[in-house]
């Protein structure tokens, strides 16, 4: 794998550019991602730990635990001290069943507006 990064050079306005062959470009984790591997802790993650940590809103987190669930994530909640923690405890019965592995599970088709009147004659 090639990877092209810029050097010291670049900052003062040249255009040399250093070749690497063993460069790993690391990507920015995404903000659902930091979310997953918090719910996947044994002691879970709070509202506020998740909103603290992808500052999203607290409505937005809870979207997102939705989206999850809808993916097939098995997600639970508990309390502890009277805080609502959330965990990923595996994948959902209907996830395992379909074999599906992707995050595509959940997404249903949407009908044109056109496929309700298809079946329909005047």
């Amino acid at each position: 794998m090639m990877i092209w990064k810029k050097t010291k050079a670049d900052a003062v306005g040249t255009d040399e550019i250093e070749h690497t062959e063993n460069a790993v470009l690391e990507a920015p984790a995404s903000k659902i991602n930091i979310a997953k591997e918090l719910l996947c802790r044994s002691e879970g993650a709070s509202l506020k730990d998740l909103t603290d940590a992808t500052g999203w809103l607290p409505h937005t987190m809870r979207a997102a635990l939705t989206g999850l669930r809808k993916k097939g994530h098995a997600i639970t909640r508990f309390s502890i001290e009277g805080t609502s923690h959330w965990r990923i405890t595996g994948t959902s019965p209907a996830r395992e069943a379909s074999g599906n592995d992707d995050d595509t599970s959940g997404s249903g088709n949407i009908a044109s507006p056109d496929a309700s009147a298809e079946g329909i004659s005047a």
